[in-house]
Order: C-alpha cells, then sequence, then structure tokens
C-alpha cells in the first residue's frame, strides 16, 4: 500500500511541476494540472499524519498496533482513491463529472471556460447586425432600393446564391446551371439560380 503511495506522490510531484499532461488523447496544461499535482500528493502528506496520530493514541499492546495498522492502510486506499478520481476530473474534465467543493472547483469551472459568477450578473447580449441583401455590395448608394435584375452576371449570380464566382463557374461547365454567354461573359437568369435554390433546399 504503501508503495501505491510512493508513486501517486512521485506523479503529483511530476504533475505539479510540469504544469501539462500529454497522454493519448489527454493532452491539456495550466493550474488544473498543477492541482491535480497536488492532490495526488496529499495522501502521501495524510500517511505521514495519520501514522503519527495513530501512534500517540494507540501505543500498548500488539492487538491495538494491528488494528492501527488495519485502519492505516483502510484510510491510505480511502484517500488514495478519493486523490486519483479528483485529479482525473480535474484532469480529463469528463462529461456529467461533479462539480468540486471550494477552490477546487474554481478550477474545475476555469478548465471548462466558464468562470464563476455571482447569480445577479447576467452576460450583455449583443445585438446581431441586420443581415445585409446578398446583391446588396452591387448597388450604388445605400438609399436606392434593392433591385435584383432578371439576368445576373457570374459575380452577381454567385452573391444571390450565396456562393464563390468559382462555383458558378463549375455549375455551368458541368451543364447543371444554364447560361448564356456574350461579349461580357456569361449571364444566368434568376428563375434558373431560384430553381436551383429549390433543389439544393430539396
Amino acid at each position: 500500500m504503501s508503495i501505491m503511495i510512493v508513486a501517486l506522490l512521485g506523479i503529483g510531484a511530476f504533475l505539479f511541476w510540469q504544469g501539462k499532461v500529454n497522454f493519448g488523447s489527454v493532452q491539456t496544461e495550466g493550474r488544473h494540472v498543477k492541482a491535480a499535482g497536488a492532490v495526488l500528493m496529499l495522501p502521501a502528506a495524510g500517511f505521514v499524519l495519520l501514522s503519527f496520530i495513530f501512534s500517540v493514541l494507540f501505543r500498548s499492546s500488539s492487538s491495538s498496533s494491528q488494528f492501527v495498522s488495519a485502519l492505516l492502510n483502510f484510510f491510505q486506499l480511502v484517500m488514495m482513491v478519493i486523490a486519483v478520481v479528483v485529479a482525473y476530473i480535474l484532469i480529463a474534465d469528463p462529461p456529467n463529472a461533479p462539480h468540486l467543493p471550494g477552490i477546487l472547483g474554481q478550477i474545475q469551472n476555469e478548465r471548462r471556460n466558464k468562470p464563476s459568477q455571482p447569480p445577479s450578473s447576467k452576460p450583455k447580449q449583443q445585438q446581431r447586425p441586420a443581415p445585409r441583401h446578398p446583391l446588396e455590395s452591387f448597388i450604388p448608394t445605400r438609399s436606392q432600393p434593392i433591385k435584383v435584375s432578371n439576368v445576373m452576371s457570374v459575380t452577381e449570380a454567385a452573391a444571390y446564391m450565396g456562393v464563390h464566382p468559382d462555383e458558378i463557374m463549375r455549375l455551368i461547365d458541368a451543364g447543371k446551371l444554364p447560361a448564356a454567354r456574350d461579349s461580357g461573359g456569361f449571364r444566368i437568369a434568376r428563375s434558373v439560380l431560384d430553381e436551383l435554390k429549390e433543389t439544393m433546399r430539396a
């Protein structure tokens, strides 16, 4: 049992010194790793303290020493299990993990990027800007009403569909988007684009 406590002491000291974990899928660093290392070192300190207390309380017969040894082993096991579980919660942050008490709970909140706030304080909701029409950038002044022409260029069609112009050209080249060609380039009917939108939604 004491070998396991020494092992936890060594692992805890290493984590506290490094402040990071890079083991398999668990890759994290920060104050929570140092806290987990300190928690893993606690059973060793508790073992020393309990050994001293029990040696003072039970000094007499061999029967009491056997009882003390069994009791000490029990407390060792409980402390090690608790330390390992708490350290795992701090490092891995598993889903549905219980909230730890005290400063460990604060560190746990930091681990989840959720700093604790008083209940009365509510984060201010940012107002979202009003959505802009895809062809608004083609209008010379904002005072003019937005008009969508019945025949569009590749750039206008891309803005109307909310895609990159290269995607419009790819659809034209693949024969999936009918378009007429003149000296200024391809021209696409808005009705065709509307049909394509309906097809994409289906």
